[in-house]
């Protein structure tokens, strides 16, 4: 199998998708996260991302062809992430305190009393009072 982190370290144009079935899949795999991983500049990783989507929509296994899509439909967003760096996984952890406190008090009475937990255990405050009911450390 050809390593796809050494077809990105040549021009974009060389980059060589996989035609291969039982082959294709792994290096279609390691040749996305390859772009990622090598953070190209924002009009190259747009130009690699349109290859690879390519590649996909042409492939015969139903989930690339469905990631080629998802990937094609948020192009925009995804390209973005080359420019800014940003990415959602601080808002996805919170969420998941969130979903975590929420499934531990099996429904809070009012929407407020959520709000509440939900900051005090996303907000990472400091100096709240000490909670009598926790054992000291």
């Amino acid at each position: 199998m050809i390593d796809a982190f050494a077809r990105l370290n040549r021009d974009p144009s060389e980059i060589l998708l996989p035609d291969d079935h039982v082959l294709g899949t792994l290096s279609g795999q390691e040749a996305l996260r390859a772009i990622y991983d090598r953070r190209p500049a924002v009009e190259e990783a747009e130009h690699l991302l349109l290859r690879w989507i390519s590649w996909a929509r042409r492939s015969r296994l139903p989930a690339f062809k469905q990631l080629g899509a998802t990937y094609k439909a948020h192009l925009a967003g995804i390209v973005e992430h080359f420019r800014s760096g940003l990415s959602n996984g601080f808002v996805e952890a919170m969420n998941s305190q969130i979903q975590a406190a929420k499934a531990r008090a099996k429904g809070y009475a009012t929407d407020r009393n959520l709000i509440a937990i939900a900051y005090l255990l996303c907000a990472k405050l400091r100096h709240l009072p000490h909670n009598p009911w926790l054992r000291p450390a």
